[in-house]
């Protein structure tokens, strides 16, 4: 274990631009039978004026969402939903044939087996083919999506801690909360999805296991980085009964994924967490123990001499998470204290509380792993002597 100091947000700050890097390494090494398209549509002849009646819906409540689009002449339509993970939702038209002019679509927010999809972004696929035997494609992640930003306008209110920020469009949000040239102490929103407009997110001021109110702490920090989300996406909310991880666990065996000849090729900088699957890209749950404990006091653990810290996944989490490697950072009171560059979890440190004066101090781990997925967690401890 080493001990000198690291700057968190300088880790998220690198793992940006190796994010930058892989999406660039996966660009420029295609698959074979793929045909390369340099950001632009395949459509716009036959097939035009793609639309949704709305960006969001409550599928629960009965709520449906319409698709329109024109044809310039008759042709066989297939319109396919997927998930943001290309796994294929429903098929709400399959060859089709259709007469020239406006179409529309409903979609009730259900997949092939009828049931409502998890609370998720979703995106919509048109296939044409005219008599001619003419094809044209919309799929919007050929030419839209993955373009990352930072949010650097946002206001907290001193009341109750929500945070209130705008979208100029569309994406997929992730909030950090932590203490600057300290700890990662809050992952408040994870890659979750939010409509272009104003946005209010509710926070209680404190870490991630309610600790402290670390808004007030002098050297508080806060990141919001979003990427864009393809074009015509639509946002799914209301499902009270089933998350998407689960309901991906429960699919897998029979969903089918998008196949498609054609991969996206452009050269701007897309966001590694783009291209990262939703089910594996989200910030893991961690156990934090110790061995050899002195006593218990009102909910703190007591230490004395040396005891066994033990830092582990949670098991829901370990299948995704467990063998991959991690920097693993230790910081008391929100200091950086001790850091193990290259381990695996479970991760086990002897502490040596010689150095350690007595008292109540707050311990932090953050677990970094080299797509920037950072487990986080805290414990109330008191050492005596």
């Amino acid at each position: 274990m080493k001990k000198y100091k690291i700057s968190v947000l300088f880790l998220i700050l690198f793992t940006a631009y190796s994010a930058l890097l892989f999406a660039q390494q996966e660009l420029s090494q295609p698959h074979a039978l793929t045909q390369l398209i340099d950001n632009k549509p395949l459509f716009g002849k036959i097939l035009s004026e793609v639309k949704l009646s709305k960006t969001s819906f409550n599928p629960s409540l009965g709520e449906e969402i319409a698709v329109s689009f024109m044809l310039s002449e008759s042709a066989e339509i297939s319109l396919n939903i997927y998930d943001p993970d290309h796994g294929l939702i429903n098929s709400i038209a399959e060859k089709k044939q259709m007469p020239p002019g406006k179409q529309l679509f409903l979609w009730n927010g259900k997949d092939t087996e009828g049931k409502i999809v998890p609370d998720e972004s979703y995106y919509f696929t048109i296939i044409a083919e005219n008599k001619a035997g003419n094809i044209e494609i919309y799929d919007p992640t050929l030419f839209s999506g993955g373009k990352e930003y930072e949010i650097r306008q946002a206001k907290i209110n001193h009341q109750d801690y929500t945070i209130s920020y705008n979208m100029t469009e569309t994406g997929r949000v992730m909030i950090r909360l932590g203490i600057k040239e300290g700890p990662l102490m809050n992952q408040l929103i994870d890659w979750e999805p939010r409509e272009r407009g104003a946005v209010t997110e509710y926070w209680n001021g404190k870490d991630k296991d309610g600790l402290s109110n670390i808004y007030s702490h002098p050297d508080f920090k806060m990141v919001i980085i979003y990427f864009t989300l393809p074009e015509n996406s639509v946002i799914t909310f209301g499902n009270k009964t089933s998350n998407y991880r689960d309901y991906k666990k429960a699919v897998a065996s029979y969903q089918k994924q998008k196949d498609s000849q054609y991969k996206r090729t452009d050269n701007e900088m897309l966001s590694m967490h783009y291209r990262l699957l939703r089910t594996e890209d989200y910030s893991p749950k961690l156990n934090l123990s110790f061995s050899n404990i002195h006593s218990q006091e009102n909910g703190i653990t007591i230490l004395k001499e040396k005891t066994m810290v033990k830092v582990e996944i949670d098991e829901k989490d370990k299948s995704v998470f467990q063998n991959l490697q991690y920097e693993i950072c230790f910081f008391l009171d929100y200091k950086f204290y001790v850091e193990e560059e290259t381990g695996y979890t479970p991760f086990n440190w002897v502490w040596d509380l010689k150095d350690v004066e007595p008292g109540e101090y707050i311990l932090t781990v953050n677990v970094s792993g080299f797509k920037d997925q950072i487990g986080i967690m805290s414990k109330k401890i008191k050492v005596v002597k």
